[in-house]
């Protein structure tokens, strides 16, 4: 994924973030506009909307249009709550990453090298589960995010910090070193694709080798395979 990519925010801030006038996604676009980083911002207040912002089916959808005037790959960077189920939006619907990840396949597929997504949101490195299916699926090219609950200002803070280094041409291992130091969140990672695919397919061969040893000894199976272990809350 070339840094001469343009960012591609997606928000959905929930009804107390707009009362007290949280807005982290805008906050970012700010940020990104003084350094002169190339960005789109759409807000996807609800499951419609966000298959709205997300489609490319047609000239006329809003990424499409953004592809085409920033002449550059897009990066996907979603600023909502989340768990380790998925995303929420603002209507108080759970999107599930099996079902974001039906949402992204267009974009990644179309992309020689996959899709870079970011989340500024708790629990936003469960997304790596979006990589973990069998067969000849591809890959997201990486998921950046947190595997535990994170604040709003520190996922600003970190995702500023990430974006101004990327694109200043910095390799995206030290720019995540940066946002860690930057933001004092310790727990934000970068993990590529296929490192969690390969992962999850070493996982499923090492299940199933020990659910058939275990038939063979006429002993009860055991249950079938969890993708990740439940990490954190809606915050």
């Amino acid at each position: 994924m070339p840094s001469n990519s343009f960012v591609y925010i997606v928000e959905s801030p929930s009804s107390a973030d707009l009362f007290d006038g949280r807005t982290e996604g805008r906050a970012l676009c700010e940020a990104m506009s003084m350094a002169g980083h190339a960005h789109a911002y759409t807000v996807a207040g609800d499951r419609l909307h966000l298959q709205k912002a997300l489609s490319v089916a047609s000239s006329e959808d809003r990424l499409i249009r953004e592809w085409q005037r920033h002449q550059a790959p897009a990066v996907m960077h979603f600023s909502m709550h989340g768990n380790s189920d998925g995303l929420q939006l603002m209507s108080g619907e759970l999107v599930t990453w099996h079902e974001l990840r039906g949402m992204l396949l267009p974009i990644n597929d179309f992309l020689p090298n996959g899709l870079l997504v970011c989340f500024s949101s708790c629990s936003g490195s469960s997304g790596t589960r979006m990589s973990m299916y069998l067969g000849d699926s591809k890959p997201f090219w990486a998921v950046i995010g947190s595997y535990d609950d994170v604040s709003w200002s520190d996922a600003l803070v970190g995702f500023t910090t990430f974006y101004h280094h990327w694109f200043k041409g910095g390799a995206v291992a030290d720019a995540v070193t940066a946002m860690r130091m930057a933001s004092g969140h310790s727990q934000f990672i970068f993990e590529a694709g296929h490192e969690s695919k390969r992962a999850y397919e070493a996982y499923v061969s090492q299940r199933t080798s020990a659910a058939g040893n275990a038939l063979g000894l006429g002993l009860p199976s055991l249950p079938g395979p969890i993708m990740r272990p439940a990490v954190g809350t809606v915050s």
